[in-house]
């Protein structure tokens, strides 16, 4: 194999390997689109799922900080009857199950009483000293750090105090105490994915809660990238690391109205496994396509290259019906196929996506009005217990406030819910429980009014509401756990259908890789194969230009001769034409002349009446018809006057005896040769028999003028005309013009008239005329 050869073998191998690049571009700039969308939709799941934390988290604080409100403006306060404030709060300790305890600590830092201890036990420091500190400077409720219970050191505890005013100034602060686990179990209620991590962490950054090993991390601090992006990266995603060490992408919300964030942490892997997935399947399918399509084309070339292959192309050989286009055609076509079903499959498919996480949003939608709707039952809980405890209209705010939004989110959430299809919720439940719930609020509040304080001794009316707040509490987080699973259960499919996209992506990008490399290669090596063709007919071609070049002058001359001698016969027939019209005229005419004169000249009576006028009659026809065919074979005015008094004669005796309109413009000098007036005579006279003969004309016109570029003669008629498909290539009539026009260095076309009819165009140019004779 020679080195030319190794070179051609070479290119041809990178143009096949090189065609398929822009299909993998096509594929990765795919799978980074669908790779950016997953991790798009990941940091939304992430700032959602965070929203909604911190929302359940400041639901509970605002429940909480309402029933120590209304402590801590009670008559008992007011008056410093402790015992009777001590009571009170062992009473919301047992209607709250979340505060694990109530305290009162004085402004020396000193804990007056804890719900857990019996009233006056011996006072002790509070364990969150900076918090009950800035209590008492700003005024403001505030949660605290976590701190050791001061009851069981391996218990960590954290507080949220509220200031207690008398004569305007901050006499107490009120402390509900919250065991941290109660705040771990908040955060499993949010149902994360178990690679995922939460926590609530303090105004300092300490850890209040953590969904993974609490028990290990609570207290602690976060992690330094966490602690330096609090400040400036709240609800963003930004790049941090777990206190396991495990790289993550996390966010950070403030909890509504406390000095408290939301962390929530995926592990950076989440991210990465698709694209470093796509990168796997880039590298396995576009390896294979690379290897088959380098096979393919090196055996291709192979036998492209062999040594001695130098026959002719032979296009009826079966080699060359083998390696001919149409088998890169149909691989092209089949490619094409593949591609378009891979790249419909592929739009049904991320459209399959966008309706699932379209689905997805509406449940986290959903699950937002949900805790709206909890939360304004703890609304109407806190501002009614606030009202019946104290008996200031000011703690019924969240309770008119909580009114009007029931029915609004109940309606909104079972809009969505069933959109949703969630058929196991009892919405008649619902309603019932929270009429019962409301009208036991109602009846507490108007009891108040009436009775004043003494109504915080009904127990069964405060039972009451509790035992329909808990239906309420229970029928509610039993939905929130559905919308929980069908939640796990949309994103399953998501993943499922993105997977399988992904692969059917790659699956129709290597095939289509494929096949364009072998029609590639199919086309290269049948081009190459006819460049060899042709080469080999181009030295054949040169042993024949010299043949073909003497043949063609060859055939230039006969034409030329064949012309002259067609010019010599028109010439020999026109001269026989005029001799015979003479002889016709002269003789025959005289013949016919003297019969008239002889039956003239006989005696009346010799023959009879009848006869003699059939004679006469004869004679004149015989007359007529002898002039006429003199006039056809060679009108003897064209000799006399011109091709202009020859054509008006023509014209008035075909048309005036049919009753057809014509109209002859011609000019007096036309410069024509006699020939050429002859052969335009000629065909002005086969054109006017056709129109007699099929146009069922009522007007012609023969128009002829003097252009610059020669002489232009017009025949038009307003008859039936014709379509061009309608026009016979044997029409002897057509024929005979343009014959003539040939041999009379004319031109001829023959075009529909605008309007209906036909139009002959005759063009003389001007090198075919004779010169103008100046006066």
């Amino acid at each position: 194999m020679s080195p030319r050869n190794n070179s051609k073998g070479y290119w041809l191998l990178m143009a096949a390997t090189i065609s398929v690049l822009p299909f993998f571009l096509f594929a990765g700039y795919s799978i980074v689109q669908l790779v950016q969308s997953k991790q798009q939709d990941l940091q939304r799941q992430m700032i959602d799922r965070s929203q909604a934390t911190a929302n359940a988290v400041a639901e509970r604080l605002a429940s909480s900080s309402g029933a120590l409100r209304a402590l801590a403006t009670s008559d008992a306060v007011a008056k410093g009857d402790l015992a009777s404030v001590y009571a009170q709060a062992k009473r919301t300790v047992q209607e709250m199950p979340d505060i694990s305890a109530i305290s009162m600590v004085t402004p020396d830092g000193q804990v007056q009483f804890l719900t857990l201890l019996p009233f006056g036990k011996k006072t002790f420091l509070a364990g969150d000293q900076d918090t009950v500190r800035l209590i008492f400077e700003t005024g403001k409720p505030m949660v605290s750090e976590p701190f050791p219970s001061p009851i069981d050191n391996t218990v960590t505890i954290t507080s949220l105090g509220v200031p207690a005013f008398r004569d305007g100034e901050v006499a107490y602060v009120i402390r509900a105490i919250f065991r941290n686990s109660s705040l771990n179990s908040l955060l499993a209620a949010q149902h994360l994915p178990s690679e995922w991590s939460s926590a609530i962490l303090s105004r300092t950054g300490l850890i209040e809660a953590r969904s993974p090993s609490p028990e290990q991390f609570v207290g602690k601090p976060a992690t330094p990238a966490v602690m330096e992006a609090l400040p400036t990266q709240r609800n963003n995603v930004f790049s941090a690391t777990t206190r396991e060490g495990v790289a993550t992408q996390a966010v950070a919300v403030a909890v509504p109205g406390w000095d408290l964030y939301v962390l929530m942490e995926v592990p950076s892997s989440e991210f990465k496994e698709p694209l470093v997935r796509a990168i796997v399947f880039l590298g396995i399918f576009g390896l294979a396509t690379l290897v088959l399509g380098g096979i393919i084309v090196s055996w291709l070339v192979f036998l492209v290259q062999k040594p001695g292959d130098r026959t002719v192309f032979d296009t009826s050989s079966t080699l060359n019906k083998v390696a001919s286009i149409w088998p890169s055609a149909v691989a092209l076509g089949v490619a094409l196929v593949i591609g378009g079903f891979g790249t419909y499959v592929s739009q049904n498919a991320l459209h399959e996506i966008d309706a699932l996480t379209s689905r997805r949003q509406s449940i986290y939608q959903e699950r937002r009005q949900l805790a709206e709707l909890l939360s304004a039952y703890k609304d109407i809980e806190a501002g009614q217990r606030g009202f019946i405890i104290t008996g200031a209209e000011a703690f019924l705010e969240p309770y008119k406030d909580a009114l009007p939004r029931i029915p609004a989110l109940t309606n909104a959430l079972k809009s969505g819910l069933d959109r949703l299809d969630i058929t196991t919720f009892s919405w008649t439940d619902l309603a019932h429980f929270s009429s019962l719930r409301l009208g036991f609020a109602a009846k507490g509040i108007e009891l108040r009014r009436q009775e004043g304080a003494s109504v915080m001794e009904d127990l069964e009316l405060f039972g009451s509401g509790k035992m329909y707040m808990d239906k309420l509490r229970l029928m509610l987080g039993n939905l929130e756990s559905q919308l929980e699973v069908e939640t796990q259960r949309i994103n399953t499919a998501i993943a499922e259908q993105e997977s399988k996209t992904l692969q059917l992506q790659w699956l129709s990008q290597f095939a289509v890789g494929t096949l364009v490399i072998l029609s590639i290669s199919i086309w290269l090596y049948e081009r190459r194969r006819r460049q060899g063709a042709l080469n080999q007919l181009q030295h054949i071609n040169e042993t024949l230009e010299d043949r073909v070049l003497t043949r063609t002058q060859e055939l230039s001359l006969a034409s030329a001769r064949i012309r002259n001698f067609a010019l010599e016969t028109e010439t020999i027939i026109d001269n026989e034409r005029k001799r015979l019209s003479r002889e016709v005229h002269d003789q025959i005419g005289q013949i016919f002349t003297g019969l008239k004169m002889i039956a003239k000249t006989l005696k009346p009576g010799s023959l009879a009446e009848d006869q003699s006028r059939a004679m006469m009659a004869a004679i004149e026809s015989g007359v007529k018809i002898s002039r006429r065919i003199a006039a056809e074979l060679r009108p003897p005015l064209l000799d006399d006057f011109g091709i202009r008094v020859a054509l008006d004669h023509y014209l008035k005796t075909t048309f005036e005896p049919l009753e057809i309109a014509f109209d002859l413009q011609f000019p007096e000098r036309s410069r024509l040769s006699p020939p050429q007036m002859n052969q335009l005579f000629r065909m002005v006279q086969e054109a006017c028999t056709n129109i007699v003969r099929h146009a069922h004309a009522q007007q012609v016109e023969v128009i002829g003028q003097l252009v610059q570029t020669g002489l232009e003669v017009r025949i038009e008629d307003d008859g039936v005309g014709f379509e061009a498909h309608q026009v016979r290539t044997d029409a002897l009539g057509l024929i005979g013009i343009k014959e003539r026009a040939k041999l009379s260095g004319a031109t001829v076309s023959v075009q529909p008239r605008e309007g209906g009819g036909t139009r002959i165009s005759i063009h003389f140019p001007e090198e075919a005329l004779q010169p103008e004779v100046s006066s």
